[in-house]
């Protein structure tokens, strides 16, 4: 038999856009249709598979994208899979496609171009790629226009539909959707807290507040067996990150229109709150700090990861163990030169931290932050906010029903810039008060007077290192090896930028020999006496490099 003398084969392809369809019997009367007296009338064979679309819309045309079944039938006819001269067969036109009639007619011209014809069961006819009939075109015009009208009234109505609920979850509390977050479940008509999920919640928030990052949090939850509740099964560092951003927890509801703008404010009091602003507001600070100041994590918390720059390269400094004559230690080392790009100058991590740490308990607060106040600035963004959202909300209204204008568009899309960039501002602003730097300062000397006896250590350095972050900018480190022992100008950038402190801090090891035996020691002193030239900035390298020189002929006096 020649490959003209085989049979072309009739496709089947069904449709609904909805679970009210189903419940209706829309896919049950498709499928059940007579398809095989189709095909006995017009010569085809009846395919074996079903092309399926259960539940998807072709008002916009997602079915014809590639991942969905008429997609795929469309791909699978481009690439010869599917013959020419075979049929794609629906119960009625609408079932192919529900956009306009250009839309819909460049769907069914591709369909010829590739040698398929299209099958109607309703009235057993076939329409077919080679058919210059204006019967067919204009038949085929006029059912998809019925449809896609069809569509826009159900448009129109889920639209009203929606608002009402909306209106109705504003003023009554009312259930919007069926899709609750992963820690609240419908009991009784009542949204009702998971006690399990949110006491881990709970702790998320708190863990991170006290300097645990995503990566601590999920490694800890993992070696205790902590259930995980996320789409995943398990617990990650994405997930992580996604609750702490989730607004939910706070008991808000944030509606969505349909193509995913937002539809109007939040809605407080949706959901039974897990936490409140104040640690919803304690973990964002901490997290985004950590976010600014990144620095490598090992076993033992380096209190100052993040903070710590080389003054003659700019690069960062962190710690690493070594062993001298079997004894570890730990050992502040310059990245570039770890990566091969610099001179190594190292410097001991534990005299360094316990220096620094004398150093910093000493401070007045007050020096530093000037009294830590000043306008409100939750106020003044808030209020710019709900101007913009106003002048939005009423230019909105105004291009309801009427012509499209390219001026009022780009108009718009400059409010909602402006109108993300306030909400992020407020945002921060919000964080910053509810955590002003003052309580950071209180906190951080308490810490520094209890670090070495704390209950649980590591915890105690975490929630330290997350301080620092917050009250120290930067931590410039200026190391002059001599010989073994190391002299290392330390200037400490506080919050802000604009105030500091400088130190020296020396490093001396024990040292013995056959005859002798020196004891090693150390000490940190102010720069401000140590008769060195004027006001530095070691954030610049000229001056770096200039201290540099003179801190080299300070060798023998010291």
């Amino acid at each position: 038999m020649s490959h003209n003398s085989i049979t072309p084969i009739c496709h089947a392809y069904v449709r609904i856009s909805s679970p009210e369809q189903r419940k209706g019997g829309g896919l049950e009367r498709q499928m059940t249709a007579n398809l095989e007296e189709f095909c006995q009338r017009f010569g085809f064979t009846l395919g074996k598979r079903l092309w399926n679309d259960d539940g998807i819309s072709a008002w916009k045309g997602l079915n014809a994208t590639p991942d969905h079944e008429l997609g795929k039938f469309i791909d699978e006819a481009n690439k010869g899979r599917i013959r020419r001269g075979d049929c794609l067969l629906v119960e009625n036109y609408d079932r192919l496609s529900r956009q306009d009639s250009w839309a819909a007619t460049s769907l069914v011209n591709d369909l010829r171009q590739l040698g398929i014809h299209i099958g109607r069961l309703d009235r057993m006819k076939l329409l077919r790629c080679d058919s210059t009939d204006p019967g067919d075109f204009f038949e085929f015009n006029i059912e998809i226009m019925r449809g896609h009208s069809e569509s826009n009234v159900k448009s129109f109505r889920n639209r009203d539909k929606w608002e009402k609920k909306r209106e109705a979850a504003r003023k009554k509390g009312d259930l919007i959707t069926r899709k609750l977050p992963a820690w609240i479940q419908e009991r009784c008509g009542e949204r009702v807290i998971i006690p399990e999920h949110a006491a881990t919640i709970k702790r998320i928030f708190h863990m991170t507040a006290n300097g645990y990052g995503h990566a601590l949090i999920v490694k800890q939850f993992t070696e205790e067996g902590v259930p995980a509740f996320g789409p995943s099964g398990h617990w990650g560092r994405s997930y992580i990150g996604k609750l702490l951003k989730d607004r939910r927890v706070l008991g808000e509801f944030q509606p969505h229109l349909s193509n995913g703008q937002l539809a109007g404010e939040p809605i407080n009091g949706y959901y039974p709150a897990i936490i409140d602003e104040t640690e919803w507001h304690a973990a964002r600070a901490s997290s985004v700090q950590r976010s600014k100041k990144r620095g490598r994590q090992a076993k033992h918390v380096n209190v100052f990861a993040g903070l710590l720059k080389d003054a003659l390269d700019g690069g960062s400094y962190y710690f690493v163990k070594r062993t001298n004559k079997g004894k570890p230690t730990r050992v502040l080392v310059n990245t570039n030169a770890a990566e091969g790009r610099s001179q190594m100058r190292s410097f001991p991590f534990d005299t360094f931290e316990e220096k620094m740490l004398e150093r910093l308990r000493e401070i007045n607060p007050h020096e530093i932050l000037n009294g830590d106040s000043g306008p409100d600035e939750t106020t003044v963004l808030r209020g710019q906010l709900e101007t913009v959202n106003a002048e939005l909300a009423a230019m909105k209204a105004f291009m309801e029903g009427k012509p499209f204008s390219p001026t009022l568009g780009q108009q718009i899309l400059n409010l909602e810039a402006r109108q993300r960039e306030l909400s992020e501002q407020l945002s921060a602003a919000r964080e910053r008060a509810a955590h002003p730097l003052s309580e950071a300062w209180g906190e951080g000397q308490t810490l520094m007077d209890a670090i070495d006896n704390a209950a649980d250590p590591r915890a105690a350095r975490l929630r330290l290192q997350s301080v620092l972050r917050r009250i120290v900018d930067t931590i410039v480190l200026l190391v002059v090896p001599r010989g073994r022992d190391r002299l290392a100008a330390v200037q400490v950038w506080f919050a802000g930028g604009e105030k500091h402190r400088d130190y020296l801090i020396l490093h001396r090891p024990a040292k013995a020999n056959a005859s002798a035996r020196t004891e090693g020691g150390s000490w940190c002193r102010s720069m401000v006496n140590s008769n060195l030239p004027g006001v530095l900035d070691l954030r610049n390298r000229d001056d770096a490099w200039k201290l540099e020189g003179v801190l080299a002929q300070m060798e023998e006096k010291e």
